[in-house]
Protein backbone atom coordinates (compact mmCIF):
# COMPACT_ATOMS: atom_id res chain seq x y z
CA UNK A 1 0.00 0.00 0.00
CA UNK A 2 3.15 2.61 0.75
CA UNK A 3 4.18 1.63 -2.66
CA UNK A 4 6.89 -1.38 -2.77
CA UNK A 5 6.81 -4.47 -4.41
CA UNK A 6 7.05 -7.48 -1.80
CA UNK A 7 7.63 -10.72 -3.31
CA UNK A 8 7.04 -13.75 -0.77
CA UNK A 9 9.75 -16.70 -1.56
CA UNK A 10 8.99 -20.12 -0.59
CA UNK A 11 10.85 -23.12 -0.46
CA UNK A 12 8.16 -24.74 1.95
CA UNK A 13 4.82 -24.04 2.66
CA UNK A 14 5.29 -21.70 5.00
CA UNK A 15 3.67 -23.24 8.50
CA UNK A 16 1.60 -19.44 8.50
CA UNK A 17 -0.56 -20.38 6.28
CA UNK A 18 -1.78 -23.41 8.40
CA UNK A 19 -2.17 -21.53 11.68
CA UNK A 20 -5.65 -20.47 13.75
CA UNK A 21 -5.44 -18.46 16.87
CA UNK A 22 -8.64 -21.04 17.93
CA UNK A 23 -6.56 -23.89 16.34
CA UNK A 24 -9.11 -24.56 14.16
CA UNK A 25 -8.10 -26.76 11.20
CA UNK A 26 -7.85 -24.86 7.71
CA UNK A 27 -8.81 -26.32 4.93
CA UNK A 28 -7.10 -27.76 2.39
CA UNK A 29 -5.48 -25.51 0.05
CA UNK A 30 -6.74 -22.45 1.95
CA UNK A 31 -4.66 -19.97 3.87
CA UNK A 32 -5.58 -19.13 7.67
CA UNK A 33 -6.56 -15.28 8.06
CA UNK A 34 -3.33 -14.03 10.22
CA UNK A 35 -1.42 -15.98 7.17
CA UNK A 36 -3.73 -14.02 4.56
CA UNK A 37 -3.86 -10.51 6.62
CA UNK A 38 0.16 -10.11 6.83
CA UNK A 39 0.84 -11.06 2.80
CA UNK A 40 -1.69 -9.17 1.66
CA UNK A 41 -0.41 -7.12 -1.68
CA UNK A 42 2.14 -9.61 -1.73
CA UNK A 43 3.70 -11.49 -5.21
CA UNK A 44 4.04 -15.57 -4.37
CA UNK A 45 7.11 -16.47 -5.89
CA UNK A 46 8.63 -20.12 -6.13
CA UNK A 47 12.53 -20.50 -4.91
CA UNK A 48 13.56 -20.51 -8.69
CA UNK A 49 12.90 -17.20 -9.14
CA UNK A 50 14.94 -16.13 -6.31
CA UNK A 51 17.94 -14.79 -7.72
CA UNK A 52 16.06 -12.87 -10.33
CA UNK A 53 14.03 -11.15 -7.77
CA UNK A 54 17.46 -10.91 -5.15
CA UNK A 55 19.10 -9.47 -7.86
CA UNK A 56 16.78 -6.12 -8.16
CA UNK A 57 16.03 -6.37 -4.67
CA UNK A 58 16.54 -3.83 -2.02
CA UNK A 59 15.38 -5.66 0.88
CA UNK A 60 15.49 -9.09 2.08
CA UNK A 61 13.69 -10.10 5.52
CA UNK A 62 15.82 -13.46 6.12
CA UNK A 63 14.77 -15.70 9.41
CA UNK A 64 16.48 -18.88 10.22
CA UNK A 65 16.10 -21.99 7.90
CA UNK A 66 16.45 -19.53 4.92
CA UNK A 67 18.31 -21.65 1.95
CA UNK A 68 21.54 -18.99 2.45
CA UNK A 69 23.28 -16.80 5.29
CA UNK A 70 22.84 -13.21 5.24
CA UNK A 71 26.60 -12.96 4.75
CA UNK A 72 26.16 -14.95 1.49
CA UNK A 73 23.03 -12.86 0.66
CA UNK A 74 25.20 -10.02 0.79
CA UNK A 75 28.15 -11.32 -0.57
CA UNK A 76 26.56 -12.21 -3.71
CA UNK A 77 24.02 -9.40 -3.97
CA UNK A 78 26.04 -6.25 -2.33
CA UNK A 79 23.40 -3.39 -3.13
CA UNK A 80 20.50 -5.37 -1.07
CA UNK A 81 19.76 -4.32 2.97
CA UNK A 82 19.86 -8.30 4.74
CA UNK A 83 17.05 -8.02 7.52
CA UNK A 84 17.77 -10.55 10.04
CA UNK A 85 15.26 -11.21 12.59
CA UNK A 86 16.48 -13.94 15.07
CA UNK A 87 15.62 -14.91 18.98
CA UNK A 88 18.71 -12.96 20.24
CA UNK A 89 21.00 -11.97 17.36
CA UNK A 90 23.45 -13.88 14.48
CA UNK A 91 26.48 -13.89 16.78
CA UNK A 92 26.79 -14.32 20.41
CA UNK A 93 26.34 -17.65 23.11
CA UNK A 94 23.01 -17.82 22.42
CA UNK A 95 22.78 -16.99 18.70
CA UNK A 96 21.75 -20.74 18.06
CA UNK A 97 19.70 -21.46 20.97
CA UNK A 98 16.00 -22.54 21.03
CA UNK A 99 13.10 -19.73 22.18
CA UNK A 100 9.49 -19.59 22.10
CA UNK A 101 7.51 -16.71 22.64
CA UNK A 102 6.77 -17.55 26.08
CA UNK A 103 10.57 -17.51 26.85
CA UNK A 104 11.49 -14.45 24.59
CA UNK A 105 9.20 -12.88 26.82
CA UNK A 106 10.23 -14.50 30.32
CA UNK A 107 14.09 -13.03 29.29
CA UNK A 108 12.92 -10.07 27.92
CA UNK A 109 11.68 -9.62 31.64
CA UNK A 110 8.18 -9.16 30.82
CA UNK A 111 6.74 -12.07 32.20
CA UNK A 112 8.26 -11.00 35.61
CA UNK A 113 8.65 -7.26 35.15
CA UNK A 114 4.46 -7.38 34.67
CA UNK A 115 3.94 -10.13 37.09
CA UNK A 116 0.75 -10.68 36.02
CA UNK A 117 -0.93 -14.16 36.85
CA UNK A 118 -2.21 -16.03 40.11
CA UNK A 119 1.01 -17.64 41.40
CA UNK A 120 -0.47 -21.27 41.75
CA UNK A 121 -0.62 -21.73 38.11
CA UNK A 122 1.81 -21.89 35.57
CA UNK A 123 3.38 -19.03 34.04
CA UNK A 124 0.97 -16.41 31.38
CA UNK A 125 2.78 -13.69 28.38
CA UNK A 126 1.43 -11.19 26.52
CA UNK A 127 -1.18 -13.13 24.24
CA UNK A 128 -0.54 -13.28 20.47
CA UNK A 129 3.32 -13.36 19.10
CA UNK A 130 4.07 -9.95 20.27
CA UNK A 131 7.86 -10.31 19.86
CA UNK A 132 7.53 -11.00 16.34
CA UNK A 133 5.43 -8.00 15.86
CA UNK A 134 7.64 -6.06 18.18
CA UNK A 135 11.01 -7.20 16.12
CA UNK A 136 9.23 -6.38 12.75
CA UNK A 137 8.84 -2.84 13.91
CA UNK A 138 12.26 -2.93 14.69
CA UNK A 139 13.65 -4.61 11.66
CA UNK A 140 11.59 -1.88 9.48
CA UNK A 141 13.15 0.92 11.00
CA UNK A 142 16.16 -0.46 10.44
CA UNK A 143 15.97 -0.86 6.78
CA UNK A 144 14.51 2.11 6.18
CA UNK A 145 17.85 3.55 7.81
CA UNK A 146 20.16 1.78 6.11
CA UNK A 147 18.36 2.67 2.80
CA UNK A 148 18.93 6.32 3.42
CA UNK A 149 22.24 5.09 4.02
CA UNK A 150 22.86 3.83 0.53
CA UNK A 151 22.13 -0.02 2.04
CA UNK A 152 24.28 -3.01 1.06
CA UNK A 153 24.52 -3.67 5.23
CA UNK A 154 22.93 -6.36 7.27
CA UNK A 155 20.32 -5.37 9.55
CA UNK A 156 20.84 -7.73 12.67
CA UNK A 157 17.80 -7.66 14.86
CA UNK A 158 17.50 -9.91 17.95
CA UNK A 159 13.51 -10.49 19.08
CA UNK A 160 14.86 -10.45 22.83
CA UNK A 161 16.13 -7.15 22.50
CA UNK A 162 13.56 -5.70 20.80
CA UNK A 163 11.10 -6.69 23.38
CA UNK A 164 13.42 -5.74 26.17
CA UNK A 165 13.66 -2.04 24.94
CA UNK A 166 9.63 -1.99 24.37
CA UNK A 167 8.78 -2.34 27.90
CA UNK A 168 6.93 0.85 29.57
CA UNK A 169 9.60 -0.21 32.55
CA UNK A 170 12.51 -2.37 32.95
CA UNK A 171 12.63 -5.18 35.23
CA UNK A 172 16.19 -6.40 34.20
CA UNK A 173 17.54 -3.36 34.67
CA UNK A 174 16.07 -2.67 38.47
CA UNK A 175 17.47 -5.73 39.24
CA UNK A 176 20.50 -5.17 38.12
CA UNK A 177 20.82 -1.35 40.05
CA UNK A 178 18.84 -2.67 43.16
CA UNK A 179 19.86 -6.56 43.31
CA UNK A 180 16.53 -7.60 44.19
CA UNK A 181 13.18 -8.62 41.32
CA UNK A 182 10.70 -5.89 40.50
CA UNK A 183 7.98 -7.81 42.11
CA UNK A 184 8.82 -10.69 44.31
CA UNK A 185 5.60 -12.78 43.06
CA UNK A 186 2.71 -12.58 40.44
CA UNK A 187 -0.44 -11.22 41.70
CA UNK A 188 -3.65 -10.51 40.26
CA UNK A 189 -4.06 -6.91 39.53
CA UNK A 190 -7.58 -5.08 39.86
CA UNK A 191 -8.31 -4.18 37.19
CA UNK A 192 -6.80 -6.71 34.63
CA UNK A 193 -8.57 -8.64 32.38
CA UNK A 194 -12.00 -10.24 33.29
CA UNK A 195 -14.76 -12.29 31.67
CA UNK A 196 -17.85 -10.50 30.36
CA UNK A 197 -21.26 -11.91 28.88
CA UNK A 198 -19.62 -12.20 25.43
CA UNK A 199 -15.81 -12.83 25.86
CA UNK A 200 -13.24 -10.99 27.81
CA UNK A 201 -11.70 -7.29 28.37
CA UNK A 202 -8.80 -5.95 29.33
CA UNK A 203 -8.64 -3.19 31.30
CA UNK A 204 -4.74 -1.75 32.55
CA UNK A 205 -4.03 0.65 35.08
CA UNK A 206 -0.50 2.09 35.25
CA UNK A 207 -0.75 5.55 36.71
CA UNK A 208 -2.26 7.11 39.81
CA UNK A 209 -4.43 9.35 38.16
CA UNK A 210 -5.71 6.83 35.74
CA UNK A 211 -6.48 4.49 39.17
CA UNK A 212 -8.53 7.69 40.07
CA UNK A 213 -10.27 7.87 37.05
CA UNK A 214 -11.04 4.01 37.24
CA UNK A 215 -11.89 4.51 40.70
CA UNK A 216 -14.58 6.75 39.62
CA UNK A 217 -16.20 4.83 36.38
CA UNK A 218 -16.08 1.83 38.82
CA UNK A 219 -18.87 3.60 41.20
CA UNK A 220 -15.76 3.47 43.43
CA UNK A 221 -14.52 7.33 44.07
CA UNK A 222 -13.44 5.70 47.65
CA UNK A 223 -10.85 3.80 46.27
CA UNK A 224 -8.94 6.78 44.54
CA UNK A 225 -8.26 8.21 48.25
CA UNK A 226 -6.79 4.94 49.64
CA UNK A 227 -3.29 5.19 47.50
CA UNK A 228 -2.71 1.87 48.78
CA UNK A 229 -5.33 0.49 47.09
CA UNK A 230 -3.43 1.78 44.05
CA UNK A 231 -0.15 -0.30 45.05
CA UNK A 232 -1.66 -3.41 46.43
CA UNK A 233 -4.82 -3.22 43.98
CA UNK A 234 -5.04 -7.48 44.76
CA UNK A 235 -6.80 -6.81 47.61
CA UNK A 236 -9.72 -5.34 45.69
Amino acid sequence: DAGARVAKVEDAPDPLRAWSASGAPIPAGKNGALFNFLHAGHDQADASALEDLLAEADVVVWSRGSLRSPVELLAAHPQVVVAAITPFGLEGPWADKPATELTVQAWSGGIIGLARGNPHTPPVHVGGQVTEWIAGVYAAIGALASLRRGGGEIVDVSMLEASALSLTYYPVTFADQLGRPMRRKRFVPTPGVAATKDGVVGLGVGTGQQWIDFAAMAGHPEWGEDPKLFLDRTAL
